[in-house]
């Protein structure tokens, strides 16, 4: 059987959310939709939230070339230091811009964080833009949004 998650994760990587905005944010995901287990977690350091089979390519948001999967592995591995991403800056090789791993696109969307909620198996496709205002205002901060299938 397969899963889907979907997980709030701050637009501001190093955003922290209090551990009362988290449970509140939990709390409301479990009472808006019919899912199987809902979680939140924090970290020191940005964790990277990937979108799983989802995952289908990533580009570079200048001038928007789609970007070798070789060169965002080896950039991945570069940036993270054990514990999480230090998003550092490094040049991309289609423009020669520098940019963050957390500001290269990613078709699905994926998002960098020090601070998430997910919730499995929310039936819903994607959220409306009520709901992700309603998560926004609980949560405190402006939310991306990663759906992921495993």
């Amino acid at each position: 059987m397969s899963d889907d998650y979907t997980t709030l994760v701050p637009r501001d990587p190093h955003f922290r959310a209090d551990d009362s905005a988290l449970d509140a944010a939990a709390e409301w995901m479990r009472w808006s939709f019919d899912l199987d287990e809902v979680n939140s977690s924090s970290s020191e350091k940005p964790q990277f939230f990937d979108a799983g089979s989802n995952f289908e390519s990533v580009s570079c948001p200048v001038c928007e070339i789609e970007l070798s999967m070789d060169w965002w592995s080896e950039r991945m591995d570069e940036d993270y230091d054990g514990e999480g991403f230090r998003l550092g800056f490094l040049e991309t090789p289609c423009c020669q811009r520098k940019v963050t791993l957390n500001d290269l696109t990613y078709h699905f969307h994926q998002a960098f964080g020090v601070c998430a909620v997910q919730g499995l198996n929310l039936n819903v496709g994607a959220l409306t833009d009520r709901q992700l205002a309603e998560a926004e205002h609980v949560f405190g901060a402006p939310l991306s949004v990663v759906y992921t299938h495993y």
